[in-house]
């Protein structure tokens, strides 16, 4: 009994210039690590290591944020406090420790 349906075939296979072109778009994954080295997950908790000042305001050392975004070109970070602001740090400026 032969298969027709959805899922009994790949669609699409990706051949070399294809991948090429993909690299070139969105580049290689960062692996992104703290300044212990740890690697930086997103959607987790990291611990704030020094005073970020800005316009907006301050974000303070040892603030727990979450790690929203990776900016691959400027080799930043987008995390969110508790209240909700958004910052751009640098991956040196936090720590997975909480302790």
């Amino acid at each position: 009994m032969s298969q027709n349906g959805k899922g009994d075939k790949p669609r699409f296979y990706p051949n070399e210039e294809y991948r090429d072109n993909y690299n070139k778009i969105f580049g290689e994954k960062m692996n992104l690590v703290d300044y212990k080295g740890r690697s930086l997950e997103l959607g987790k908790r990291v611990r704030v290591e020094v005073d970020i000042a800005s316009p907006e305001g301050m974000l303070y050392r040892n603030s727990i944020v979450k790690l929203d975004e990776f900016d691959n070109k400027n080799n930043k970070i987008r995390v969110t406090d508790n209240t909700g602001k958004v910052w751009w740090v640098e991956p040196a400026q936090v720590s997975c420790s909480f302790l």
